[in-house]
């Protein structure tokens, strides 16, 4: 006779008073196309006013290629630069690189690190370019010897 563990059973009660929806993480459909992981950074100091305007173009130009992600920009203030992780169609991966490829004079050559295999369903439900304080998180310790 086949038994069933408990710990197979989820109880959990909704509030009658407050509506529930449930939604699926887009990450968990499959596409019919195939997605390749694809991530670089570059700390190299940007104005604000130049990081705004990257801001804008990266929405408008990466989005209408397809590309689903997040992107970090920051100013020369703090850690300025880039840092970019992205699922990227393989059929526009070489426009998406040719793309970076304009904007060496604000990165410097961009040196990508690509993923091992590719996917049906990418890491990112969209894009999403974010503007920082500082593109990389600075912890430094001091240690005092006595």
């Amino acid at each position: 006779m086949f038994q069933l563990s408990r710990a197979l059973f989820v109880h959990f009660t909704i509030p009658k008073t407050k509506p529930c929806q449930i939604e699926f993480s887009r990450r968990w459909f499959v596409t019919s196309q195939l997605y390749r992981p694809m991530a670089f950074y570059s700390l190299k100091p940007l104005t604000e006013q130049r990081v705004v305007q990257l801001k804008k173009t990266f929405e408008k130009n990466l989005s209408a290629l397809g590309v689903v992600g997040r992107i970090y920009l920051a100013p020369a203030k703090g850690i300025g630069g880039i840092n970019c992780q992205m699922s990227v169609p393989i059929s526009q991966l070489d426009q998406v690189k040719e793309y970076f490829k304009q904007h060496e004079s604000d990165f410097g050559t961009i040196e990508y690190t690509q993923g091992m295999e590719d996917t049906t369903a990418p890491s990112f439900e969209k894009l999403r370019v974010l503007i920082k304080k500082n593109v990389r998180n600075s912890k430094i310790r001091i240690y005092i010897h006595k």
